[in-house]
């Protein structure tokens, strides 16, 4: 498995494992489905506020209902940032209320 693999499913897994719906991603693009538009803005701003950057995604791009957030991980990310990045995933995660 090339350590883009790796990464990848390391940050998927622990996305998935923390209560995210990361739909059937199987690439490096990770998309975590928050469902309402001000609430996608809301997580972004909140994962920004902290550190770390993902798109936020809204309609006309995705259907309604199913707005998200997009992040991209890369072979060059080492595992402690794709372990501190799931735990800013899951702070903010609690305090925009999408956990």
């Amino acid at each position: 498995m090339t350590r883009l693999a790796e990464n990848s499913t390391l940050m998927r897994d622990g996305l998935r494992a923390r209560g995210f719906n990361t739909l059937a991603s199987s690439t490096q693009i990770i998309p975590i489905v928050v469902g309402s538009p001000g609430k996608t803005l809301e997580f972004a701003r909140e994962l920004r506020e902290k550190g770390l950057f993902a798109v936020a995604v809204r309609p006309p791009t995705v259907p309604s209902g199913v707005s998200r957030v997009r992040l991209s991980v890369m072979a060059t990310h080492e595992s402690a940032d794709l372990n501190w990045a799931l735990t800013v995933f899951e702070e903010a995660g609690r305090e925009s209320g999408i956990l």
